[in-house]
C-alpha cells in the first residue's frame, strides 16, 4: 500500500503524513487540521491518511473549538492563521492561548503541535 501511495496522486505529501503519524499515539486522537484551502483536496487526503484518528479540517481555528490537553494541531502551510510562539510554547487563536509542544515540522509542508494544556 505504501508503494501505491508513493506512486499515486498523494505522493507529494504522503511521506509528510507518514512522519506525522509516527508522532501520534496508537489510540485515536483528536487532530485539528488547519489548511489555507479549508476542506480542499489536499487537506481531505491528509485527513483520510490520518484514519483512525478523529481529524477536523478548517481554514483557521474556531475559538469555540475547545482545545484540550492531548489534542493535536496539524498546520498545513501556509500557517499564518494559527500563530505559534516557539519561545513561549504557546498557540494563540481568538482570545484563547494554550500551551503546546512542537512535535514535528517540515518547512515546506507544515507542522504538528500537541496541546499540553487546556480546557
Amino acid at each position: 500500500d505504501q508503494e501505491r501511495q508513493l506512486a499515486g496522486p498523494d505522493r507529494p505529501f504522503y511521506p509528510f503524513v507518514e512522519e506525522v503519524r509516527r508522532h501520534l499515539p496508537d489510540a485515536p486522537a483528536r487532530i485539528l487540521v488547519i489548511a489555507a484551502t479549508g476542506n480542499g483536496y489536499g487537506a481531505a487526503r491528509v485527513r483520510y491518511h490520518l484514519i483512525p484518528h478523529n481529524a477536523w479540517i478548517g481554514q483557521a481555528l474556531d475559538p469555540s473549538a475547545k482545545l484540550r490537553k492531548g489534542d493535536y494541531l496539524l498546520i498545513l502551510l501556509p500557517a499564518e492563521q494559527v500563530p505559534y510562539d516557539r519561545a513561549k510554547r504557546l498557540v494563540t487563536f481568538g482570545e484563547q492561548r494554550r500551551p503546546a509542544e512542537l512535535e514535528y515540522v517540515d518547512p515546506g509542508l507544515g507542522a504538528l503541535l500537541k496541546v499540553s494544556g487546556g480546557a
